[in-house]
């Protein structure tokens, strides 16, 4: 199977990544009329034992469902709020629905051997604050860049094993990799060993009884991986020009927001 040829460091220029945003820090996006909150969630389970987070609902009041927002490697929640227009978006798409993220630093979302688990930090300590906060996580969604891509998967598929149910799942530019090797040689340290890597990818390996949508470009070095996984679980890649890179993940934004919308509870507003 082709490896990923992509360096790290072409990897990170392609996010489009500069400095990480520490948590907490002053937002300057306000979402418009929605309304955005967020803080610091001390957890064992978070890199470094503290993580920041935000959380946006539309006016209104009431509990809406959830989107989970996962960011992709060296990113950040922050990042997520100030760099993606995710709130401008969902406002102009007319969603009730709320939408969250947290940092997990470069830990592809799963436990590690340095004592974090930000797979267990987003289903064991930031779900129960969000819903303390009048979110309902009956059933959250999930939407994945690159590294995140591949956590909303992973958080879908441990929410699903342990009886629960799991909203709707969208990867973007999803960082599937072919194997240990491949991963280790452009980010070091996604994956603790080869066994951690088999140990996550056989989590995947059942089918989801959650919807799924995969977006990659046809110019994105995991297109190969991410193809020869869903033709095993017989899930659909819909591959659009592009490549791994904050443009294709822009230009596919509105559609990608009303899709988890129209597989949602979620009441809508109008669509603009």
């Amino acid at each position: 199977m082709p490896t990923p040829s992509l360096s790290r460091r072409a990897l990170l220029a392609a996010l489009g990544l500069g400095a990480v945003g520490a948590p907490g820090a002053a937002c300057s996006e306000d979402g418009g009329s929605w309304r955005v909150e967020q803080g610091t969630l001390e957890s064992e389970y978070a890199v470094g034992g503290a993580a920041g987070w935000f959380l946006a609902r539309p006016p209104g009041g009431g509990a809406v469902p959830l989107i989970v927002l996962l960011h992709g490697t060296a990113q950040s929640a922050e990042q997520v709020l100030q760099d993606r227009g995710v709130v401008a978006a969902a406002e102009r798409a007319g969603l009730r629905m709320a939408l969250a993220a947290i940092d997990a630093e470069s830990s592809y979302w799963h436990a590690r051997d340095d004592g974090s688990d930000t797979g267990a930090l987003v289903l064991d300590a930031f779900l129960p604050l969000l819903a303390e906060r009048g979110v309902d996580t009956a059933r959250p969604a999930w939407f994945g860049w690159s590294m995140g891509g591949f956590g909303a998967l992973l958080l879908a598929s441990r929410l699903e094993a342990s009886g629960s149910r799991s909203g709707p799942v969208l990867m973007s530019s999803p960082a599937i990799w072919p194997s240990w090797r491949a991963a280790e040689g452009t980010i070091p340290g996604a994956f603790d060993t080869g066994a951690d890597w088999r140990r996550q990818m056989e989590l995947l390996a059942d089918p989801l009884r959650a919807p799924i949508r995969i977006d990659v470009g046809r110019s994105d070095p995991f297109l190969p991986a991410v193809r020869a996984w869903a033709e095993r679980r017989e899930v659909d890649v819909r591959v659009a020009p592009g490549g791994h890179s904050p443009g294709f993940s822009t230009r596919l934004l509105p559609e990608q927001l009303r899709w988890l919308g129209r597989r949602t509870s979620s009441r809508r507003l109008e669509v603009k």
